[in-house]
């Protein structure tokens, strides 16, 4: 029973992700009968707090939301709260507390998380919700190396170098040695590292073998013999699925810079490469679960699905349209570089790596491969 000396907030905005959650969860409360069940307060902040539900959605079974101070409305995962000034949720309540989902009538959801607080959530709202969503459709040849979006990809570069902001993976300082913006640019040579992970997601998304160096045989784990995917192998770094986890905090930095790579490819258009992007993207989700935080697993959910917050969003933008500027560009990179303390750096080195090196691979690839087809008599 939720008593009178609960904290008592109101739900003001839904991102889309914890509204599919929230709106599938009252469904079933309703479906069954039910007017109550708990989850679990899976990690705690000053300005968010995550909770598992009861319940699994969408295309990756998705579970996690999270309630958030006012300001953060737009993030994709977070039911806004109206918080009081000074509000912190460390103030009150800890990870794996108790909490219960009652169900109202007029589709009103209560949220009550331990004994201090309780959120009121209309679940009707959250279909109304206009999130920011992927809606951007470009082509891969957009960014062929030596282009203009990306000769301005590479100022962007060199403005961050001389800002003095780097990355928690270093990939900042690698993208502009590359020097994009050439018609050939050496990546092999700059960086064994960064050409293995970029041939790597380019084969995969292109549904072609890894390399045979790169292919190992069986593994034994706990007595039984493993299959692995060739694509799992290879040093952090060398392979997109070697950075999931990579780094510390609720996000590590592999995660950050996975989904902003993530973003960028979901908006390509071109017909035969989707099918392979969402194939990646599904690889990358499945493996999250097993290799990183509860909390970025979810938010990389969201990346493969196109969702972003709002600074990300906007940089996501500012890089893909066409008609952008390098000061518009600039001050949409300045806006998501204060998305936590390294959060941004890493999700925007994950998007230059994708318009810079990543997708001018997959294009010359893919005109590789038309060249080589055999013409009809």
């Amino acid at each position: 029973m939720m008593t009178s000396h609960y904290m008592r907030l109101t739900g003001t905005t839904v991102g889309p992700g914890a509204g599919s959650v929230l709106r599938t969860l009252w469904e079933q409360l309703q479906k069954d009968e039910k007017n109550t069940v708990i989850g679990t307060v899976d990690a705690v902040f000053d300005r968010t707090l995550y909770v598992s539900a009861p319940v699994t959605v969408g295309r990756y079974d998705s579970s996690v939301f999270a309630l958030g101070v006012s300001d953060l409305a737009g993030e994709p995962l977070v039911v806004g709260l109206e918080t009081p000034p000074g509000f912190s949720f460390r103030d009150h309540c800890s990870p794996l507390d108790t909490v219960r989902f009652r169900r109202e009538e007029d589709e009103l959801l209560k949220i009550a998380v331990g004994s201090t607080f309780v959120a009121a959530v209309d679940v009707g709202e959250t279909t109304r919700h206009k999130s920011t969503e992927q809606a951007l459709q470009y082509p891969c040849s957009r960014f062929s190396f030596g282009t203009e979006p990306v000769r301005t990809h590479t100022r962007i570069l060199s403005w961050v170098a001389n800002e003095g902001v780097t990355d928690d993976l270093g990939q900042f300082e690698l993208l502009r040695r590359v020097r994009a913006g050439y018609a050939d640019p050496p990546v092999a040579e700059i960086s064994p590292t960064l050409h293995n992970f970029v041939e790597t997601a380019c084969l995969e998304v292109l549904g072609r073998d890894p390399p045979r160096e790169r292919q190992s045989g069986p593994a034994t784990v706990a007595g039984t013999v493993v299959q692995p995917n060739a694509w799992d192998t290879g040093r952090a770094g060398t392979t997109p699925i070697s950075l999931l986890g990579r780094g510390s905090g609720a996000t590590p930095a592999g995660d950050d810079f996975l989904s902003g790579l993530l973003l960028v490819l979901q908006g390509i258009a071109d017909p035969e490469l989707q099918p392979g992007i969402q194939a990646f993207a599904d690889r990358i989700v499945s493996h999250a679960h097993d290799r990183t935080t509860t909390v970025s697993a979810a938010l990389l959910e969201q990346a493969a699905l196109g969702h972003a917050a709002q600074p990300v969003f906007d940089c996501l933008v500012a890089l893909t349209r066409p008609e952008q500027t390098f000061e518009k560009i600039e001050q949409s990179a300045t806006d998501l570089l204060e998305v936590g303390h390294s959060s941004g750096a890493d999700t925007l080195a994950g998007m230059l790596t994708a318009t810079t090196v990543v997708l001018p691979s997959l294009e010359r690839c893919t005109h590789s491969a038309t060249r080589s087809k055999p013409t009809e008599n």
